[in-house]
């Protein structure tokens, strides 16, 4: 029973588009609404694409980059927040979370295909 449960984290994290996908068709299959459905999906694949492509990295580059991905979280919430702070009297840390992890996912939907490419590449000129 354990490694079935092993074996569905493995390919979520190797396939991200296919839990999206998945997630998508569920959410709008129980709700009538496309737009939340497509939230949904977003808030919930977010951390299998951040997943896969550290993985990636390691793979490609022999070097792990989990200290700098959470570094791009600090600095892009930091940005958010200094520019709520400066555009409106207050600061809403809900929303700029929101916002960081709704910009993480479209970052890294497009660097998991970017260097998916790459390593598939990478791979056919090694041979």
């Amino acid at each position: 029973m354990g490694d079935i449960f092993i074996y569905i984290i493995a390919s979520a994290i190797s396939f991200p588009f296919f839990v999206t996908l998945s997630i998508y068709w569920i959410a709008k299959w129980a709700r009538s609404s496309n737009w939340k459905a497509i939230h949904l999906a977003v808030h919930w694949s977010t951390l299998f694409y951040i997943i896969a492509v550290g993985i990636i990295l390691n793979i490609l580059l022999q070097q792990s980059f989990i200290g700098l991905i959470l570094l791009f979280f600090l600095i892009f919430l930091t940005i958010i927040i200094i520019y709520q702070r400066r555009t409106q009297t207050d600061v809403e840390l809900f929303k700029a979370i929101k916002i960081v992890w709704r910009g993480a996912f479209l970052l890294f939907f497009t660097l998991y295909f970017l260097l998916g490419f790459i390593f598939v590449v990478n791979g056919v000129w090694s041979r």
